[in-house]
């Protein structure tokens, strides 16, 4: 797992876009939407971060406090994400969508 000071050095433009108080996703709230745990190194970039785009390419979906029902919804109906899901290739699949429990 990446640590965020390991990405923050990778990209050390996105460090001011960080949240210094933490962002107080309710945790249990959006796990229990989606029925599965979320990786805890998600769950720092999302506590550190309220989104995290590169170069117009990558897009990491943050769910924002208070919002962790609508998010959870929103990713489980997300087209690319079920398409994902639909590959064939377990270790790819698993890896993409553990996040919106599509996948033990």
């Amino acid at each position: 797992m990446l640590r965020i000071d390991e990405l923050e050095a990778a990209l050390p433009a996105m460090t001011s876009w960080r949240v210094t108080a933490g962002r107080s996703v309710d945790w249990g709230v959006l796990e229990a939407d989606l029925g599965t745990a979320l990786p805890s190194d998600f769950r720092a970039l999302a506590e550190t971060y309220p989104v995290l785009v590169i170069d117009d390419f990558l897009m990491v979906s943050i769910p924002t406090p208070g919002a962790e029902v609508s998010w959870a919804s929103e990713s489980r109906n997300d087209e690319i994400l079920q398409d994902l899901y639909e590959m064939d290739d377990t270790q790819v699949r698993c890896a993409a969508l553990v996040s919106v429990g599509w996948c033990q």
